[in-house]
């Protein structure tokens, strides 16, 4: 597998609109006196959002401006869950009809610019979702308290299972 392809083996920037997202999403303190987060890490916030993306089959290019790094060493430490989520992300892509061509860019074509570069626009798509979802614009900010923050999350993991509702096979994982 080419190494400058694959983007667990690089730094990951997130540029832009998308660096101050993500600074929000997990550096974010929900309460002070307990530390809590939405997003521990970047690199938690950068799995999440890949599949969240996928999921609501939302793609975002990358922005330009100021980057906030997530160090490859983040990411290879993470490697086998991240792969894991590529190749979810590769076989659920709604932009490839044929399911032959699905399996193949996930298991065989690892290599390609064109998965990698789709690969980052979900993960980039999920990261605006997720920003919305906790920083609505009504909102000039975030909740601040243990209950906005649950309401939150409960609106956004009760939308992902009434969609589920839809796909039979998801149904007996959420219940």
């Amino acid at each position: 597998m080419a190494k400058d392809v694959n983007l667990f083996f690089k730094d990951f920037l997130f540029k832009g609109i998308q660096r101050e997202q993500s600074v929000a999403l997990s550096d974010f303190e929900i309460e002070s006196n307990s530390n809590l987060k939405i997003f521990n890490s970047t690199v938690e916030l950068f799995m999440a959002a890949a599949l969240v993306g996928c999921y609501h089959g939302k793609r975002v290019k990358a922005d330009n401006g100021e980057t906030r790094r997530i160090m490859s060493e983040q990411l290879m430490s993470r490697y086998s869950d991240l792969m894991f989520i590529y190749k979810l992300v590769m076989l659920a892509n709604d932009a490839v009809d044929e399911n032959t061509e699905k399996v193949n860019n996930a298991f065989r074509y690892t290599d390609k610019k064109e998965n990698w570069d789709l690969f980052e626009e979900y993960v980039l798509g999920g990261l605006q979702i997720l920003y919305d979802n906790f920083f609505p614009e009504k909102d000039s900010q975030a909740k601040s308290s243990y209950d906005d923050y649950f309401d939150r999350l409960y609106e956004l993991l009760t939308e992902f299972k009434e969609n589920a509702i839809k796909d039979e096979a998801l149904i007996e994982i959420l219940d």
